[in-house]
């Protein structure tokens, strides 16, 4: 003779079923609050350093590869902490004069008037509103190098009022071999991103616990 289903699994009350819950519900909730609260506090860790990926172009004057590079700042103290460039197998460490560029005597786009400037006059050379960036080699931030030199500048034409940082403390007056355009920067990654990700991360994981527990609700008494 069949046995009633029922009697084999009878229903939860509800009060069974709240019991049951309880703790995969509480799991649940300390997850999802630990991972947003590392999303939150994201934000700001990732805002103070943001490292930034040069966008150069290829020489347009002389000959090369197009270089490569990247700079961090810092957004608490407004200076760099890294900035490094690579060019036709040569690294080259721009450190010290980004955080303390050339100016002679004025520079149009940043507005620095200074010598040396601030380091903030050098973050405009990569910025376009306002600052230096743009599309000609002449008047906008543009790159040189040599073998052993590496420089980046704007104003190009003339030899006045320019803002110069390079490697060599020469104020851009080597004799360069290849030169050409820095359109901007890009951040890698941007800081929104890791939030973003951090919450959609703490989604899937609810998701999943949710998932979990709907079969062991159902489950039969023992």
């Amino acid at each position: 003779m069949r046995r009633s289903y029922a009697k084999l699994y009878p229903r939860l009350s509800s009060s069974q079923a709240e019991d049951k819950d309880t703790p995969m519900k509480n799991v649940t909730r300390f997850l999802g609050g630990m991972l947003l609260l590392a999303a939150i506090s994201a934000v700001p860790a990732s805002a103070t350093l943001i490292t930034y990926e040069i966008d150069f172009s290829a020489a347009s004057i002389g000959s090369g590869p197009t270089p490569t590079g990247t700079f961090t700042w810092n957004t608490s103290t407004d200076m760099f902490t890294s900035f490094m460039v690579s060019w036709n197998g040569h690294n080259f460490n721009l450190l010290s004069s980004a955080n303390a560029p050339f100016v002679s005597p004025t520079d149009p786009c940043s507005g620095a008037t200074s010598n040396p400037g601030s380091p903030s006059d050098t973050f405009a050379l990569f910025s376009s509103s306002p600052g230096c960036a743009g599309g000609s080699i002449n008047t906008n931030t543009y790159w040189a190098a040599t073998s052993s030199a590496f420089a980046i500048s704007d104003n190009r034409v003339s030899s006045n009022d320019y803002l110069c940082i390079d490697n060599t403390a020469s104020n851009c007056a080597e004799n360069f071999t290849a030169e050409g355009l820095i359109s901007g920067i890009t951040a890698i990654p941007e800081p929104s991103s890791w939030a973003l990700a951090l919450v959609g991360l703490g989604w899937v994981v609810r998701k999943r616990f949710v998932r979990l527990r709907e079969p062991l609700l159902q489950r039969p008494r023992a």
